[in-house]
C-alpha cells in the first residue's frame, strides 16, 4: 500500500552546529485510517468478517509472492484493515527480494508460496480469526 503524495517542504535548524543537522527535508504523506492485524481483535468481528479477512489477506499474498515479490517472513503486522471500505491491504516492502536470480523457480517457489500460506494461517489461527 502507498499513501498519497501530499506535498513537501524543508524545514532549517539554523542553531545546530553541523551543516547536515540544519536541513531537513520533509515529505507529507497521506493518512490512512485503518487497524494493523495484529492489533485487530478478533472477538469483536462477526465469523463472516473474520473470514473474508482471512480470505482477502491470503489471497493477497499469495498474488504478491506468484508476482515475484518474496518477504523473508510475512506477519499480520504487515497488513492493515482499513476501515472506509473493509479492505486489507499490504504495507512494508522495504524487505523483499526477488526469489528468480537466488535460482528460486518452478516447484520450489510454488512450495515456498505454499509454506508462506501455511504460516500465515496459523498466525490467523493463533489470534482467533480461525
Amino acid at each position: 500500500m502507498i499513501p498519497e503524495y501530499l506535498g513537501h517542504y524543508t524545514l532549517h535548524f539554523h542553531e545546530r552546529e553541523l551543516d547536515d543537522d540544519r536541513i531537513c527535508n520533509l515529505l507529507m504523506m497521506e493518512v490512512v485510517d485503518g487497524t494493523l492485524l495484529h492489533k485487530l481483535p478478533a472477538k469483536r468481528l462477526l465469523p463472516a468478517q473474520r473470514k473474508l479477512i482471512v480470505d482477502s489477506t491470503l489471497e493477497l499474498a499469495r498474488d504478491v509472492y506468484e508476482a515475484g515479490i518474496f518477504f523473508g517472513n510475512l506477519y499480520l503486522h504487515k497488513f492493515m484493515y482499513l476501515k472506509g471500505d473493509s479492505k486489507v491491504r499490504l504495507m512494508g516492502f522495504a524487505n523483499t527480494y526477488d526469489p528468480a536470480p537466488s535460482g528460486v523457480t518452478g516447484e520450489e517457489k510454488v512450495d515456498q508460496i505454499r509454506g508462506m500460506i501455511i504460516r500465515l494461517r496459523s498466525r490467523f489461527e493463533e489470534k482467533g480469526f480461525v
